[in-house]
């Protein structure tokens, strides 16, 4: 199975102490169709173990904007599936070095992949002891 980009897929914040923590990142994501296909990503998660869930934001995208997002992280790896948008779904797999993300997205319904990267800050789950 191929392994999806957006992020930035690793975005492994500390939260408040006492709540779900807190995940946030941004940065870009790029289409290996070329032609300029790509655009700008956000990411607010919220972390219960290993698993996450919240909103993923897209620009530059004619068949997605965003929307719910849940998976796993395991270490200083993510994997997000985004929920359908038109029946249309992408996932995005990444990994965490320091504070950068990078990894690739997967959309099959559409026929495309590429990559996604950007920055996130606080520390990674393995600091979360």
């Amino acid at each position: 199975m191929r392994q999806s980009m957006i992020l930035v897929s690793v975005l492994l914040l500390a939260g408040v102490a006492g709540g779900a923590p807190a995940l946030s990142g941004r940065g870009e994501w790029q289409s290996v169709r070329g032609d300029g296909i790509g655009g700008k990503w956000t990411v607010t998660l919220t972390r219960s173990g290993e698993q996450v869930e919240g909103e993923l934001t897209l620009s530059g995208s004619n068949v997605f904007t965003g929307g719910k997002v849940s998976g796993t992280i395991d270490g200083a790896s993510l994997v997000l599936g985004v929920m359908s948008e038109a029946g249309k779904t992408a996932s995005f797999s990444g990994k965490l070095d320091g504070e950068r993300i990078a990894g690739e997205w997967e959309a099959a319904p559409v026929d495309d992949h590429g990559v996604w990267f950007g920055t996130l800050g606080g520390r990674t789950g393995a600091d979360d002891r």
